[in-house]
């Protein structure tokens, strides 16, 4: 039998970190990236014998026969569920369980930033409070796919293949950074991305994974912006992780117990080609600069509805068009080139009311 962590003591399945200790500011460090009015409430260490000896075996297997676990801590969300019940199951974290309907299909997502799960509300709520799994994840050779999302992505049950040895699969999937329920970055001012944007990882055996601590915490009372609560459909001010405003937005979902929110924005843009109509899912409805649209018999003008496809992701987003340049000798073909409204949604924990 493999040894036990060190750390583990007694038989309880479920034990306290004790606050203070190097271990507990270890794992309060890791939720607390980038989010400094995160405040702990408890840590819990999860000593589950069975599962860490499957875990260790598949370790052992991988750097034996591949080219190295690649271990590391990432973090979990089990939305409405209270983690002390997923972890009841004798399997831990199941992929078996996903609902299938992710950016890269039926597995378990890992993310390296907390602001990710709680901004998306992943987290678990509960009493005010909310609830993050610290995972220990081996995630061996993994097979990066960037931005992009599709319906073979959509569709996965396993990682691909590697393109050098066609007899092996990747170990897991490595992708974005995303935001809470859009694919790519975003456009936020730190670094490009969104402050609630993250690198996730995707696992598809559960032995490659050891749910390892149940944290506890709260969001120091109130949302990271002005300290107060926002309602539904409130015009507010969407703050990065410096508390630097970024845009205007609305309210359109408010976890208030928690400082959570969803918000949608409007984000100007220029494009030169859109799909219309906007409920077109097939190339047909591309329009070029300045093209025709047969089911219109015109071009696309002002004020249409369309999707604008961010070029990053692919992902096509509802956008409006608020104005047609004029032709430039630097366009090519002196087409004009439209500038869109486009309309996203995220989630958002650092606000501040216009009022």
């Amino acid at each position: 039998m493999e040894a036990r962590p060190s750390e583990w003591v007694g038989d309880e399945h479920i034990a306290d970190v004790q606050p203070h200790s190097q271990e507990y500011c270890a794992i309060s460090s890791l939720l607390s990236r980038g989010l400094p009015n995160l405040r702990i409430n408890r840590i819990e260490r999860v000593q589950k014998p069975e599962q860490w000896e499957k875990y260790i075996d598949r370790v052992k297997v991988m750097n034996k026969y591949h080219d190295g676990a690649n271990e590391t801590l990432l973090l979990h969300g089990t939305g409405e569920h209270p983690p002390h019940d997923v972890l009841k199951h004798g399997d831990g974290l199941d992929p078996r369980f996903s609902t299938g309907k992710g950016f890269y299909g039926r597995g378990t997502y890992l993310a390296e930033s907390p602001a990710y799960p709680i901004a998306g509300r992943y987290v678990h709520h509960t009493k005010g409070k909310l609830q993050l799994v610290v995972v220990r994840a081996a995630l061996g050779v993994s097979q990066n796919l960037g931005f992009r999302v599709d319906d073979d992505t959509r569709e996965m049950t396993m990682p691909g293949q590697q393109p050098n040895n066609r007899d092996r699969h990747y170990d897991s999937v490595r992708a974005g950074p995303h935001r809470p329920y859009l694919s790519g970055p975003g456009s936020g001012s730190i670094g490009g991305d969104d402050p609630d944007s993250s690198i996730i990882h995707v696992v598809y055996q559960n032995n490659q994974m050891y749910p390892a601590y149940i944290v506890t915490f709260d969001m120091g009372g109130g949302d990271l912006g002005d300290g107060r609560s926002h309602k539904l459909g409130e015009r507010v001010t969407y703050l990065n992780a410096e508390k630097q405003p970024v845009r205007q937005a609305i309210v359109t979902h408010a976890d208030v117990s928690a400082g959570c929110y969803t918000i949608e924005y409007e984000k100007n843009t220029t494009a030169a080609r859109l799909h219309y109509p906007p409920d077109d899912d097939d190339d047909r409805g591309v329009v070029g600069r300045g093209g025709v649209v047969p089911r219109l018999g015109r071009a696309l003008r002002k004020g249409d509805d369309v999707f604008y496809e961010e070029s990053k992701s692919g992902a096509r987003l509802p956008a409006v068009i608020i104005m047609v340049e004029s032709p430039t000798t630097n366009d090519e073909g002196g087409r004009p080139a439209y500038v869109v409204a486009v309309r996203q949604t995220t989630g958002a924990i650092r606000l501040l009311g216009t009022s």
